[in-house]
Parts: structure tokens; sequence; C-alpha cells
């Protein structure tokens, strides 16, 4: 079974191998460089850097707001189920790519999650419904009963629970209470989902993902009536415009460890 204990002795092995740094793969393999990246180890009261430049976000919440805890690398932000928080950051066109894109996240689940839980996504409009209104943008989150983690993209035409977009990476449950790296891509033909770097599901998607108005939202499903807080701990969020291979995954998960 590929899990934690398997990347972190692949991420090891490929940092010995080759420098860290902008290196996102093995044996050399480079990469643009992700347009967003939060690392959440520089928080300032409310303020969430971009390490990658010019998209810092907002911790947000209602009673509460995200704790900041010890992650796989440096600091990390921790969700809890009935609070509503979560990392809010403006939308600017880039952190929507339409022709290709690659998100990532390390995240631990808690064990005890029972409900949906959202890593990173944009929110349906809210005034309409999430089912009525016709999706765009993206979204990467845990179903219920962590049974599966989906990734979907909105096209402007495709409506939540109908025909949506989307891939899915199942048979997680044992993966609970242990750091996994997460990510999944679209490169304009195929989505795929990866779990600790090893692609566990793909579909066809020739659809272009269509831009969203509405803020990034992170750690939470940040709609007025619908609220999904993830459960646990989320680290090292990034998006890049590309479409990343299996083996570039596992150089950028690398370098977030070396850090």
């Amino acid at each position: 079974m590929h899990n934690e204990r398997t990347l972190l002795c692949r991420v090891h092995r490929d940092v010995l191998l080759g420098p860290a740094g902008l290196t996102c793969g093995v044996r050399g393999r480079t990469t643009s460089p992700p347009v967003a990246h939060w690392t959440f180890d520089d928080i300032r009261d409310t303020t969430v850097p971009d390490a990658a430049g010019s998209h810092p976000g907002t911790l947000c919440g209602r009673a509460s707001r995200p704790e900041i805890v010890d992650g796989i690398a440096g600091k990390a932000l921790r969700f809890t189920p009935g609070s509503e928080h979560y990392v809010r950051v403006d939308q600017m066109a880039e952190l929507c790519p339409t022709q290709q894109i690659t998100l990532m996240a390390w995240v631990w689940i808690d064990s005890k999650t029972a409900m949906w839980g959202d890593i990173l996504g944009y929110q349906p409009e809210q005034s309409r419904g999430d089912k009525a209104h016709p999706l765009k943008g993206f979204r990467l989150w845990k179903t219920w009963g962590c049974k599966s983690i989906r990734f979907y993209i909105g096209d402007g035409t495709t409506r939540a629970y109908k025909n949506e977009i989307k891939c899915e990476a199942s048979g997680l449950r044992r993966l609970q209470n242990h750091w996994m790296h997460i990510a999944a891509t679209h490169d304009g033909q195929v989505m795929r989902m990866f779990i600790n770097a090893v692609e566990k599901g793909h579909s066809e998607a020739t659809a272009q993902i269509a831009p969203s108005g509405f803020p990034l939202v992170i750690g939470n499903y940040a709609v007025s009536k619908t609220v999904y807080p993830f459960h646990g701990v989320i680290d090292d969020v990034r998006i890049y415009d590309v479409a990343l291979t299996e083996d570039q995954i596992l150089g950028a998960a690398a370098t977030a460890l070396a850090e």
C-alpha cells in the first residue's frame, strides 16, 4: 500500500538525488513555479502570505479562526468541524487557470471526521444556491465519511450533483490520522487524482475551466447556507497553471519537506 511512509521514503531519496528549491520533479526535471503557494509559516495577525508572489489570504471566521499548528514542515492550519472559519483569498484571474491546472496540499485528516470537508476551491453563487447555479472554477474536497477525495472543475454549464465534471480517488479511510499528499490535475483532456504522488483516479474531461468571480477558499466550503469545514490540518497549498506529471508532483512534495 502507498501510504505517507512510502511517500516520505521516496521524497528523502529524491532530495538526495538532486537539489530542492525550484526543482519540481526528479532527475533534474523542472517546471514553472506555482502561481500561488501558501506555506502558513509566516502568518501575521490575519494575513496569510503567498510565498509565490502577490496572492495573500486572510484568516476568517464568525466565532473563531483556523488554529496555527505544527505542520508537515513548519506551520500549518487546523480546521475544526462546526466552525465557520477558513482562509479567504481575493479572486485574481491567475488563481483560476482555464487551460491546465494542478492543485496540491499536504493534509492530515482526523479519524473521527464524518462530514464533507473542503480543502481548496471556489464556492457557487450564494444567491441561487449551490445546486441551481452553473459551476465555475474548481473544488478539491473529501467526501462524507472520508471515503474519497474529489476534484471537480466547472465550465459554466454544469451543476452540482447533476452533471459535474469530476475525478475521484477512493479507499482513503486507512490514511486518516497520517500526513498524506493530495494533488489534482487537469491538462485539458484528462483529470487525474494523486495520493502520495501516486495516481489513484482519472477521467476524461475536455471542458475548459470557467473563471469564478468569487474568492478562493481554503479549509471550508464557505457558502451562506452550507458550511463544510475540513476536519484536520492543511499545509503547503499550491496552485500551478500547468498539469504536472506524477514525478513532478513527487518533486513538489519533496521541496515542501526540504524548505
